[in-house]
C-alpha cells in the first residue's frame, strides 16, 4: 500500500469539532489559573474585583475555578464524543475494507480451483 492510501484524510467537521473542544479546555484552564493567581496577588486586584462582579450578577457565590472546571469538563466531553463518533467511522470503513479484499480473496480462490479442476480434467 503506498504512504497516500494510507494516510487517512480528516474530515473538515472533525477539525472543527477538535478545535471547539479545545477552546473550551484552553478556556476552562485559563479562569482556573486567573483565579489562583488571583488569590495569591494581594488584597485588591482586578480579578478579584472580576470575581466579586460575577458572583454579584449570577447571585452564585463560587469562583472563576468552578467555572474553569466546569467549562474544561465540557471540553473533554465534546473530546471524547468526537473521538468516539471518528473511532466508529474508521472502524466501519476498515471492515467495509476488509471484506471488500475477503470477497476478492475467495474469487481469485475459486478461479485457481476451477484452473486445476480444468487441468486435472485436461490431463487424463
Amino acid at each position: 500500500m503506498s504512504k497516500e492510501k494510507s494516510l487517512k484524510k480528516v474530515s473538515t467537521a472533525e477539525i472543527v469539532w477538535y478545535s471547539i473542544a479545545g477552546l473550551f479546555i484552553l478556556a476552562g484552564v485559563t479562569l482556573a489559573v486567573l483565579s489562583i493567581i488571583g488569590d495569591y496577588i494581594g488584597t485588591s486586584n482586578w480579578i478579584r474585583d472580576a470575581e466579586q462582579s460575577m458572583v454579584n450578577i449570577f447571585k452564585w457565590n463560587v469562583s472563576w475555578r468552578f467555572y474553569g472546571l466546569v467549562l474544561a469538563i465540557v471540553g473533554v466531553i465534546i473530546l471524547v464524543i468526537t473521538l468516539w463518533v471518528n473511532s466508529k467511522k474508521a472502524d466501519k470503513e476498515a471492515n467495509k475494507n476488509l471484506s471488500k479484499s475477503d470477497r476478492v480473496k475467495i474469487n481469485l480462490d475459486a478461479v485457481k480451483k476451477a484452473e486445476q479442476v480444468e487441468e486435472q480434467a485436461n490431463n487424463q
